[in-house]
Parts: structure tokens; C-alpha cells; sequence
């Protein structure tokens, strides 16, 4: 009858070797140890490749994203190493008082005016001994930058609120949405080359310390109404000189029918800085400061 082996314990003698296919039955978890790395290793790569492929298709939904967040970190107080680390090295800087007449008689050499700019705004602010007292954001100008900056549109922000969409609101409907029953103090440049406005808004107690300001800038973005009729009304009504501001009812039909292209905000709380700001005329100046026209 022969000496055949009993049933389940067949092996492979001819070579000395184990059957290879019986080998992942005797280390099983050994064998399951590899499939947990494995497929850790694997969750990884997926969950890169989908927040790259997530950072992208931001991107190409909002390709402003990064320069929007640089304008929503701005505000007062901030000191000079932190503005310059989110936007970047100056494009210029100087000492105010040196290189506009908006400080008078006063020569105060702690004053700093740094100019940003890049393919999507610029932004003009002043430093008191390295804080910032005052910032401007003006929309970047097509025809200067990259890109259509039309589609860069920040938010007017002031005292933690949203007063809409720069570029998308006229001075009246941006006061209103202040909800501030002060009347703004009003002035406007006309030039042959260029033209620029400003209005300043003094809350005093109800703005905290902080006044707001609207205004064109001539380096901004200009395809955005612009009453003529009303800016040459207001023209021939406000003072002849370059200080002051006009009276307020002059400014109505201007400001009813334009949309600025800049905000700003500044320290009102009696300081320097508070004092040259609260001339709408010294924000011009400003505003007409390293333009590129």
C-alpha cells in the first residue's frame, strides 16, 4: 500500500525548502505590520497631493488671496519690523517732514513715511517713532501692474467693521454704513496730470481714538465714477490755498456719484500725526506722494 503522507502535511522535500507559499501563514503579523505602514504611508501622499491640489484650485478661484490678507493685517500700532515682514521692503521711505510740507513749521525727524506697492495696491503709512500712526490703501493700477487689479478687492475696514467692498461703494454709502452722524471734512486736487481727493472722518469718543479716511489717489485704479461736474463744484468752493476743506454741502453731488479708490485709517487721539491728518489737504499730499505719473 505504500507509505503515502497523511492529509495536510504535504511539503515540497525534493529541494529542502519550504513551500514559499505557505511562508506569510506562519509570520501573519509580521505580513499585517507592513500593510498598516503601507497604507499609512499611502493616507500621507493622498492627504498632500489633496492640499496641494486644494491650495491650487484656491488659488485659481481667489489668485488675490495672499494680498488680501496682507491688507486685512494692517492696522494702527503695529510697529515697522512687522508691516515691512507681511509687505515687504519699502519701495521708498523717508523721513515725512523732509520730503512733504504737511508738517509745517514742525520738524519732527521721528516721523516715517514708507510707500508699499506691488502689482495689486499700494499702501502709503506713517510711523511714529517706528508705530504706525496711519496707513492708506490705494487699488493697484492696471496699466501699471501684472494683472487686472480690478479683481483685487478689499474691504474697507474700520473700528472691527466692515464697510463694504473698496471700489464697489460711493463716500455716501461708505459714511452711511459708519453709522458716525459726523460730517466728514472734504478737499480735492485737479491737476493738468492728475487729480486727487480726500475726505476725513474725526468720530472723536465714537471712533475710539481712530479717523477714517477716503480719497483717489492719481497711482490707483481709474476706471471708477468720477462726477467731473461735481468734482469742479467742489473745486470753486473750497479755499484757495491748499489747506482746509471745503464746505460740506459742496462736496454732495461729487460725493453721491464717486466710488474712491483708497481708505485709510489714523491715530486721532491728538498726537502729531492725529493733528497733520485731520487736514484733508495734507492726506492729498499724501496721496500725490511717489505716485508713479
Amino acid at each position: 500500500m505504500g507509505n503515502a503522507p497523511a492529509p495536510g502535511n504535504e511539503s515540497d522535500k525534493s529541494n529542502g525548502l519550504t513551500n514559499p507559499v505557505e511562508t506569510p501563514k506562519k509570520h501573519p503579523l509580521r505580513v499585517f505590520g507592513k500593510g498598516v505602514v503601507a497604507f499609512a504611508a499611502g493616507v500621507v501622499a493622498l492627504a498632500a497631493l489633496v492640499t496641494l491640489a486644494g491650495s491650487a484650485i484656491i488659488k485659481t478661484i481667489d489668485p488675490y488671496r495672499d494680498s488680501k490678507e496682507e491688507i486685512r493685517f494692517l492696522g494702527i500700532d503695529l510697529d515697522v519690523e512687522a508691516v515691512n515682514g507681511k509687505l515687504g521692503t519699502p519701495e521708498e521711505s523717508h523721513a515725512l517732514c523732509k520730503v512733504t510740507s504737511v508738517c509745517h513749521a514742525v520738524k519732527d525727524d521721528g516721523l516715517l513715511l514708507n510707500v508699499y506697492r506691488d502689482d495689486h495696491y499700494t499702501v502709503r503709512a506713517v510711523f511714529d517713532e517706528g508705530t504706525m500712526e496711519f496707513y492708506a490703501v490705494t487699488l493697484g493700477n492696471p496699466e501699471i501692474g501684472k494683472f487686472r487689479s480690478s479683481m483685487f478687492k478689499p474691504h474697507v475696514r474700520w473700528l472691527d467693521r466692515d464697510l463694504g467692498i473698496l471700489s464697489e461703494r460711493t463716500y455716501v454709502k461708505i459714511h452711511e454704513k459708519a453709522a458716525v452722524d459726523v460730517k466728514p471734512a472734504t478737499r480735492i486736487f485737479l491737476g493738468s496730470r492728475e487729480s486727487a481727493y480726500a475726505e476725513v472722518l474725526l468720530a472723536g469718543g465714537a471712533g475710539d481714538g481712530q479717523g477714517l479716511i477716503l480719497g483717489w489717489a492719481p497711482d490707483g485704479y481709474a476706471k471708477l465714477p468720477w462726477n467731473l461736474e461735481g468734482a469742479n463744484a467742489l473745486y470753486d468752493a473750497q479755499p484757495a490755498t491748499g489747506e482746509g476743506s471745503a464746505p460740506f454741502e459742496a462736496a454732495d453731488n461729487f460725493r453721491v456719484a464717486s466710488v474712491p479708490n483708497t481708505y485709510g485709517v489714523f491715530h486721532e487721539d491728538g498726537g502729531h500725526t492725529g493733528f497733520i491728518l485731520r487736514d484733508p489737504g495734507n492726506v492729498i499730499e499724501l496721496l500725490l506722494f511717489g505716485n508713479r505719473f
